[in-house]
C-alpha cells in the first residue's frame, strides 16, 4: 500500500528512534549502532518503525517503508484500513539493501564469486550481512516482483527492476525463506518462482531450509542466527539444496 509520504506522519522518520522500536532489532541480535548506521527510526506519529531504502551504492534515498507498531495496523487513513506496513512510491519492490560492516554492495555487484543470500524482510536481511553474508532483503515472498501483495495471482512477467542492479551469471544465491515454509505451501510456491526467476538470470541457486525455531513466530533466520549461532548456520549453507521443495 503505497502513501503520500508528505501526508502521512507514519512514514515520516522522526530524528529519534524509541526504545521499544530499538528492542524489537536488538531481540534479532543487531546492536544500537548498526541499526543507527541502518538509519532506522521511529516515526513522527511515534506508532510505527520507518527504515530508509537506500541505492544499490547507497548514494541516494529512494524511500521509506514503515512497519505499524502491533495494533496501530486496526487504525485507518481515511476509509481504508493500515495493513501490517506501509511505503513511499518505489519502495514496494525495491531490494532493500543493509549498508553495514563493511560490505559494499557496488562492488559485491560486480563480483560473481561472492554469493548473495535472498530473505523476506530487512531486519533479516540486516541480520545476515551482520554476521558477514551479503544479503538482499525483499518484501515478503514476492516482494521481488513490482506487485508484491499479489499471492494468489503473483505477476511473475514484472519483476523488481532492482535485479538490473547485479550481475547474476553464475554466482551462487541462496534463497533463505522462513523456516514454518513448509507448513505454508503458497510460500513453497513462491519460493520455487523465485528460484526460476533467479535461474533465468544465469545465478545457481540453493534452497537453505531453516529448521523452526522455538518460541519464534516465524522461525525467520534472524531468529536461527540469534538463538544458534553464525557456525550452526554454516552447516545449514553446506546443506542447501538445488530445488525448491516444490519442485522435489
Amino acid at each position: 500500500m503505497r502513501l503520500n509520504l508528505k501526508t502521512s506522519p507514519i512514514l515520516q522518520p522522526s530524528d529519534v528512534l524509541l526504545r521499544r522500536h530499538l528492542d524489537r532489532w536488538t531481540l534479532s541480535g543487531l546492536n544500537a549502532r548498526t541499526v543507527d548506521k541502518l538509519g532506522v527510526r521511529s516515526s513522527v506519529a511515534g506508532n510505527s518503525i520507518v527504515i530508509p531504502f537506500f541505492s544499490l551504492r547507497g548514494e541516494f534515498l529512494i524511500g521509506y517503508k514503515a512497519r505499524l507498531d502491533e495494533g496501530a495496523d486496526s487504525q485507518k487513513f481515511g476509509e481504508r484500513a493500515l495493513p501490517k506496513s506501509i511505503s513511499t512510491a518505489g519502495v514496494e519492490s525495491s531490494f532493500f539493501y543493509p549498508h553495514i560492516n563493511n560490505l559494499h554492495w557496488s562492488e559485491i555487484a560486480t563480483d560473481t564469486t561472492i554469493p548473495i543470500f535472498i530473505t523476506e524482510g530487512e531486519k533479516k536481511a540486516a541480520k545476515l550481512c551482520a554476521e558477514g553474508f551479503p544479503s538482499i532483503g525483499i518484501g515478503g515472498i514476492y516482494g521481488w516482483t513490482e506487485y508484491p501483495d499479489e499471492l494468489k495471482y503473483p505477476r511473475l512477467d514484472r519483476p523488481s527492476k532492482s535485479f538490473n542492479d547485479i550481475n547474476w551469471k553464475k554466482r551462487t544465491v541462496y534463497i533463505v525463506f522462513d523456516g514454518d515454509k513448509h507448513k505454508k505451501s503458497y510460500v513453497l510456491r513462491a519460493e520455487s518462482h523465485l528460484e526460476a526467476q533467479m535461474k533465468s538470470l544465469g545465478a545457481n541457486v540453493k534452497i537453505l531450509d531453516l529448521p523452526e525455531v522455538e518460541g519464534s513466530i516465524n522461525s525467520g533466520v534472524d531468529d536461527y542466527l540469534q538463538q544458534s549461532g553464525r557456525e550452526y548456520f554454516l552447516l545449514l549453507v553446506a546443506q542447501a539444496n538445488y530445488l525448491s521443495h516444490y519442485a522435489r
